[in-house]
This record gives structure tokens, C-alpha cells and sequence, in this order.
């Protein structure tokens, strides 16, 4: 079966998400006048971004793709992000806020430094979040099952702050902040082990992880206003592979611990 490439990958994932918010959409639009849903209450944007990301995680290689990009938000309570997966905000404390969470794992293609490897198909993942607002930082954890592509379980965390800088000519809006991502052992070795069949095959030792820590990083945004309706968004990750991820034959025999995802975004607000 021939591999899908990254681009295809991205594609997928926004046709799958877009699917799923269908309802939601069709919901807004057909609604009588006893549920009134007010034009102000959508926020739109959509846009177009390049990235340059690592081929699989572990690789030392870097590929670039290009993905088109949705994002609506209602309320301040659902969102939905070509780029970032669904949430709702269902349980709202002040600070706190939590709900259903939905995303799109790409998978791994095949590729000829993993001889022995399948594809990992790419799927959806679904589970919760939680976040915690105060003042300027922003901490959010993701906690996200796979379904259809991967069967692990992995947390996905981030803590930003937020700050706005006049310069003057164009107001400047930078997050910041570090990243962390930790999985179970079906995610572990779905994506960095190594069973007996690919072991006879690739020649490299057999590999089995345990749950614990993928990576840490530093996760960054900068976004660049040109108009009050069109803008520019900067990404930034820098991710280092944890010590026992980092130990595997995926990623020493052809790889690298240190995993760096660039992206630029032009969009445009509704």
C-alpha cells in the first residue's frame, strides 16, 4: 500500500475534523429563534501554514508541508483548530475550565531508514483537557486516546505566557513557555520500540518502553497583525526526547534526541 506523505496526513487530519464539527456548524445555522445564537459569537479565521517538522519523531531529517487551516470558536467555549484538534469547555470554574477533547495523530509513514516498519496510520484521538488561567499564564493538559490509527494514551501539556508588545508600528502578541508530553507504554512503543518481527527484519535490537516521559521543550507562538483582519502567526517548538525515548534504536541508529518544528501561518479573521 503506498504511504501517504505528511502533506496528506495534514490533509486528513482537516477533512476528519471538519467532519466532525459539521454538526455543530449545521446546529448554529438552522437554529429557531428560542436558541439564538448571534453572529458576534463566532470568532473565524482561516489560513494557510507551512511547517518544517521532523519526518517521524526521532528522525534527524526535516521535511516541510504545507496545511490549510480552520479555526472557529463560539463562545469562548468550543474551539476548533485545523492545527490544534477540538475542545469544549463544558465545566467552567473561573480559572478553571475542562471538557472533551479531539485531535488527529498523522502516524508515522514508512520510510527507508526504518526498514522492517510498517506504517503507523494515522487516526483520531479523543479524551479531555483541563485548563488554568491566571492573569498572563495559560496552563493546559490534554489527556488523549487513539481510535482508528495508534491504541496508546498519551498527555500532552503546556504552560504559556502571554504578553503584548507596542513597537510602536504594529503591536506584537508572543506566547511562551515550556512543553511537556508523556505516554503510556502502547504509545511508547507503537511510535520508539522495537518488536521481534522488526527486529529480524531492520537488524536492530529488540526495544520495549515502559510509561513514562516522551519529551520536554519550549513551545512558542508570535503573531503578527499587517491588518485588523489579516495576520501573521510564528510557530516555535524545540523538543528533547526524554532519556529512555532517546535510547532507542530509532533514534540513535539514524536520529536525534532534539526535535525542532517551525511553522509560519498567513490568515485572515471574518
Amino acid at each position: 500500500m503506498m504511504a501517504f506523505s505528511s502533506t496528506q496526513r495534514a490533509l486528513w487530519r482537516a477533512l476528519a475534523i471538519a467532519v466532525l464539527i459539521a454538526p455543530a456548524w449545521a446546529w448554529a445555522e438552522e437554529s429557531d429563534d428560542s436558541i439564538a445564537i448571534e453572529k458576534d459569537d463566532w470568532s473565524v479565521a482561516i489560513g494557510v501554514a507551512s511547517f518544517s517538522v521532523p519526518r517521524y519523531s526521532g528522525d534527524n531529517d526535516s521535511e516541510s508541508l504545507i496545511v490549510p487551516n480552520l479555526e472557529l470558536r463560539y463562545k469562548d467555549r468550543l474551539e476548533l483548530s485545523f492545527l490544534t484538534g477540538l475542545t469544549y469547555d463544558f465545566l467552567n470554574r473561573g480559572a478553571w475550565s475542562a471538557g472533551p477533547a479531539l485531535d488527529y495523530e498523522f502516524g508515522r509513514d514508512t520510510n527507508p531508514e526504518l526498514i522492517g516498519f510498517e506504517e503507523v496510520h494515522g487516526g483520531v484521538e479523543v479524551g479531555g483537557y483541563f485548563e488554568y488561567k491566571k492573569n498572563d499564564v495559560t496552563a493546559k493538559v490534554k489527556l488523549l486516546t487513539g481510535v482508528g490509527g495508534h491504541e496508546g494514551t498519551s498527555i500532552k501539556a503546556t504552560l504559556r505566557h502571554a504578553k503584548l508588545y507596542d513597537t510602536g508600528l504594529i503591536p506584537l502578541y508572543f506566547l511562551i513557555g515550556p512543553a511537556f508530553r508523556f505516554g503510556d507504554a502502547e504509545y511508547l512503543n507503537t511510535f520508539y520500540g522495537v518488536n521481534q518481527a522488526q527486529a529480524e527484519v531492520s537488524g536492530l535490537p529488540v526495544t520495549s518502553l515502559p510509561t513514562g516521559v516522551i519529551s520536554f521543550g519550549l513551545d512558542a507562538v508570535l503573531v503578527v497583525p499587517l491588518s485588523r483582519k489579516v495576520f501573521i502567526r510564528n510557530f516555535f517548538l524545540l523538543e528533547f526526547l526524554s532519556n529512555d525515548v532517546a535510547r532507542s534504536p530509532i533514534v540513535t541508529n539514524q536520529g536525534d534526541a532534539v526535535q525542532p518544528t517551525l511553522g509560519i501561518e498567513l490568515g485572515y479573521f471574518f
